[in-house]
């Protein structure tokens, strides 16, 4: 107990006083109620951020995957397009060749 000076010594500041008592305060392993309480409210705010924080984030991967499916459905759906573009092309030569096949039959020879 050398670093605890007795009780009836007289402190130069009052500098001196708090940093004794927060020495004493380590010492015995408290914390005073003000302090405690600030750091309560500290930690409060600093929860009620990071909750915050991650809603915002879960809000922006919910937008970035429906933006990522959204530019899949879009490839998806230029790829059908392509395909049905190529199938109504088919359609139409295979018709044209068709016709062109049944009109020659159909010529008087």
């Amino acid at each position: 107990m050398e670093s605890v000076p007795p009780l009836r010594s007289g402190f130069s500041s009052s500098e001196e006083f708090r940093e004794w008592m927060e020495e004493w305060w380590k010492m015995m392993g408290v914390v005073p109620r003000s302090r405690y309480l600030e750091l309560l409210e500290r930690c409060d705010v600093l929860r009620t951020r990071l909750e915050e924080a991650e809603a915002t984030i879960q809000r922006l991967r919910a937008t970035l995957g429906v933006k990522g499916q959204e530019k899949q459905a879009n490839e998806i759906l230029d790829l059908w397009e392509t395909a049905t573009q190529a199938a109504l092309k088919a359609q139409s030569e295979w018709l044209r060749t068709w016709t062109d096949i049944s009109g020659k039959s159909q010529e008087p020879t």
